[in-house]
């Protein structure tokens, strides 16, 4: 029992030291820049549907949350993306893969992200979902743009660019959004939908089960009828 309690006590009073540890940490994280980045783009999407009405974000998943999402039934994992998300506005939604960029990478770095993509749409369909690059300047999201399109890989997925400020643009707001093939002017988020074809959104088994993740009362009312039957 003494063991136990000094043990207890030991722990109590290391712990602030160890929280501070990891605070530290994370603030000298190089990948401090993309984690938040990357928060921000949701935030920024649920704040404009709070403030303005006119859209919805029906779902999103953390990077975490999305690489299990994706990779459920395969046995092979592949490239992770920063977040999945569902946005809906004007009587349509677009699901997509997010991939936020800082500026700190390597465009080859980029370019063998694009390949593993496109690697794992041949058998996994949830990835033939829009892959949205996100860049932090016009000139990043340029330079970026043109390694990417010489990329044979960018021919077999649905890739749009941005370049957004999180100071100062709402992801879903404006003209913003380019796809990167077919010389399209930019668009909104929304819009993307009707110019990036998306297979895994338009498969019967896919839309159902996607309409039960979003609706969790719909599947506990399944599951009660289900079983009277």
């Amino acid at each position: 029992m003494y063991l136990r309690e000094g043990t207890g006590a030991d722990e109590k009073r290391w712990l602030p030291m160890v929280r501070a540890d990891r605070q530290l940490a994370l603030e000298r994280s190089q990948r401090l820049g993309h984690m938040t980045g990357a928060s921000w783009f949701l935030v920024a999407l649920a704040r404009h549907a709070r403030e303005h009405g006119g859209g919805e974000l029906l779902k999103w998943d953390g990077e975490g949350e999305a690489s299990d999402y994706l990779y459920a039934r395969s046995r092979e994992l592949g490239p992770r993306p920063d977040g999945l998300g569902v946005w809906a506005q004007d009587g349509t939604d677009i699901a997509f893969l997010l991939e936020y960029d800082t500026g700190t990478e390597h465009l080859p770095q980029l370019v063998g992200k694009l390949t593993g993509y496109a690697e794992q749409a041949g058998t996994n369909t949830a990835l033939t979902m829009p892959l949205l690059f996100c860049f932090p300047t016009a000139r990043r999201e340029q330079s970026a743009r043109k390694t990417l399109a010489a990329t044979a890989a960018s021919l077999d997925l649905q890739i749009a660019t941005a370049a957004l400020d999180p100071r100062v643009t709402c992801p879903a707001c404006g003209q913003a959004w380019m796809p990167l093939h077919g010389g399209h002017a930019p668009m909104r988020l929304i819009d993307l939908g009707g110019v990036l074809p998306d297979p895994w959104r338009t498969e019967p088994e896919h839309d159902e089960q996607d309409q039960h993740e979003l609706d969790p009362a719909e599947t506990e009312w399944d599951e009660v009828e289900s079983d009277r039957l």
